[in-house]
């Protein structure tokens, strides 16, 4: 792929989150974590890139923990658009999400020594190529799960947001499933994902949002109760 298109168009998303921040004083924090972390992922990508057309990339190297890096910004960014626009008690939000992370980090716990065995490799390299796809998860859980707590009151700002995390999964996925079968490399189309993933951030970042929603408790709890169970379920079996 083109090495300096690629970097403009992932700078162009940051520049258009941080603008966002720099004119929303209401959510201001959380667009400037989220265009923080696009920038860090942007920064990884293009060294990434580097040193794969240098024929020198290794893994894991200080790209993969960049990526990883962008992660940290996003729950935070998302956990503030929370508090701000969800009314609804924080400790009914934070039980929830600690049930999905249960349920995500349930299963990267037990697909880590099979995918270790599988593809030859030691467990932490697996580990490093698994934890991508699974907080792609984790942060795609969790704004379905805010999807679902808003209902018909969802404003499309979540839906972008939504989008954004589906692609960057169903992306991260697939590179998984292509590094494992020695399938990927940089420059084919596949790669197109992580544009339109960071393209819906920074859509997302321009749309409306009402101020705040009123929901009921009783909204999420079933898809808690799914998390928590599933996760409970991976864990005894």
């Amino acid at each position: 792929r083109d090495l300096v298109l690629y970097t403009v168009i992932l700078l162009a998303c940051t520049v258009a989150v941080l603008l966002r921040a720099r004119a929303e004083s209401v959510d201001r924090r959380a667009w400037l974590l989220l265009g923080l972390g696009t920038l860090v992922w942007t920064a990884s990508d293009a060294l990434y890139t580097v040193q794969a057309q240098r024929g020198d990339a290794s893994f894991p190297s200080v790209a993969d923990w960049g990526y990883l890096m962008f992660f940290p910004f996003a729950y935070l960014a998302v956990g503030l658009l929370v508090v701000r626009h969800v009314a609804r008690s924080a400790i009914g939000v934070w039980l929830d999400g600690i049930l999905v992370a249960l349920a995500a980090g349930s299963f990267l716990w037990l697909m880590v020594p099979e995918l270790s065995s599988a593809m030859g490799t030691d467990g932490f390299s697996v580990f490093m190529q698994f934890a991508t796809p699974a907080s792609d998860l984790l942060l795609l859980s969790g704004l379905i799960g805010v999807v679902g707590l808003l209902g018909r009151q969802a404003a499309p700002m979540w839906w972008a947001l939504v989008g954004a995390a589906s692609f960057l999964w169903a992306t991260d996925s697939i590179w998984l499933l292509g590094i494992s079968q020695d399938a990927y490399h940089v420059g084919i189309p596949l790669d197109i994902g992580w544009i339109v993933a960071f393209l819906l951030f920074a859509t997302a970042a321009w749309l409306p949002a009402p101020v705040r929603a009123v929901v009921p408790d009783r909204t999420w709890a079933p898809m808690a109760a799914i998390a928590g169970g599933a996760s409970f379920l991976l864990l005894l079996f």
